[in-house]
């Protein structure tokens, strides 16, 4: 029998085609998975479903969080294409974001939320974000950007920011995480939680402060202090229940005492020292309460059909005492006049 070159050279070059289409298929196939935070309260809930998602949108991981340690959120968004800001306080306690190009004032043009619920004083009728939570207790950020936002606040334009708070772990873990650095600034993290087969919970506590690093003449605190306390408390049915069920309900506490002022500088005093203040605003300060009370109910049908329904309410109450006006000799005016 003779041996034909030509075919034995077809089946050679097929064999080999063959053998890196199924090593392109197999390497293909190997993709790391991101974390997953399955929650009911949340947009994307990972990397993925962000990158796939119509419209653009960006999420900030748990693994990036932990990374940087940011309790700043201007600085967890600054890689966030699409995301702008201007600084106010320096520490990110009344942030001014634009999504978009929208006016950052107060951060008022887009929908802030904190585990898919509004957060902001009056979101449909006064929605400036004199109230911000904190980075430092969040496990997640969602960023979602343009018209597709509007399933989640009042505006058409501009987008949505979710904060994805500490879930309930799903077996016992716990947290401390403490950091100080310069201008006394420091925060303080304490977190537990547990689940079993039917019951699961999570408390956490979060100090942050600092002592500013604005000087007045008689050296007085210019920073802040915060406190917030958080709760979470879930009951389920059992995994092999035909219809499952949870419930969880959240409370969460904040309390801020900052030492922030309105009045500015002149040109000239603003360029001859940049962080000083005037003495007439040693007795500016903000005073501020926001408590927020949250029912999260799923009902899961199938693996493709749930009903997920919320019930919250928030309460926010801020006093912020500023000088108006000076008066000398029996004449009244204005600030506007007295530094002009």
């Amino acid at each position: 029998m003779k041996l034909q070159p030509f075919p034995l050279f077809l089946l050679f070059v097929s064999l080999l085609s063959a053998q890196d289409q199924t090593n392109d298929v197999k390497t293909d196939s190997i993709q790391k998975l991101d974390e997953v935070i399955i929650d009911a309260n949340t947009i994307f809930g990972s990397k993925f479903v962000a990158n796939h998602r119509t419209g653009s949108s960006y999420y900030v991981s748990p693994e990036e969080l932990k990374k940087f340690n940011y309790t700043d959120i201007n600085r967890t968004l600054r890689s966030v294409p699409g995301v702008t800001f201007y600084e106010e306080d320096g520490f990110g306690l009344r942030p001014n974001i634009s999504l978009r190009g929208t006016s950052p004032q107060r951060s008022a043009k887009i929908s802030l939320m904190e585990d898919g619920v509004l957060i902001s004083p009056a979101p449909y009728s006064a929605p400036a974000a004199y109230y911000f939570p904190s980075v430092g207790r969040m496990q997640a950020v969602e960023v979602l950007k343009g018209s597709s936002q509007v399933q989640f606040g009042p505006f058409t334009t501009g987008g949505a920011i979710n904060m994805i708070s500490a879930q309930i772990p799903d077996t016992l873990n716990g947290e401390i995480r403490a950091s100080y650095g310069a201008f006394d600034t420091q925060q303080f993290l304490a977190r537990i939680g547990d689940s079993k087969q039917n019951f699961g919970y999570m408390l956490e506590y979060l100090n942050f402060g600092s002592d500013g690093f604005k000087n007045l003449p008689d050296h007085s605190n210019t920073g802040f202090d915060i406190n917030e306390f958080t709760a979470k408390f879930k009951v389920n049915t059992n995994p092999e229940a035909r219809v499952k069920q949870a419930l969880e309900t959240k409370f969460h506490f904040y309390d801020e005492r900052s030492n922030e002022t309105y009045l500015g500088l002149t040109e000239g005093d603003f360029e001859a020292a940049p962080y000083s203040r005037y003495a007439s605003s040693q007795d500016d300060r903000m005073t501020a309460q926001q408590i927020q009370l949250m029912f999260t109910h799923v009902l899961e049908f199938s693996k493709n059909f749930r009903v997920t329904s919320n019930a919250y309410y928030n309460r926010f109450s801020r006093n912020w005492f500023k000088l108006d006006d000076v008066v000398f000799n029996g004449d009244k005016q204005g600030i506007a006049n007295v530094i002009a």
